[in-house]
């Protein structure tokens, strides 16, 4: 939902909507990485380009959070 680091265009239609849209989607995952953290779970967050980009050191970032 907005990866922090590839700075995506927003679509070139209706821009005040999505751009409301991804600011909303941030601050939810925001809010509910913080109340899983509550819970007692740990969070980690990988992105697809991460993914796409180095699909080992993903895994690796998994196995060593297990």
């Amino acid at each position: 939902h907005r990866c922090p680091k590839c700075n995506l265009p927003l679509p070139r239609s209706n821009k005040a909507f999505w751009r409301a849209k991804f600011r909303n989607n941030v601050n939810r995952d925001k809010r509910k990485v913080v109340a899983l953290k509550k819970q007692g779970w740990r969070v980690l967050v990988i992105w697809e380009c991460k993914i796409k980009k180095d699909l080992n050191g993903c895994i690796r970032q998994i196995e060593k959070s297990l």
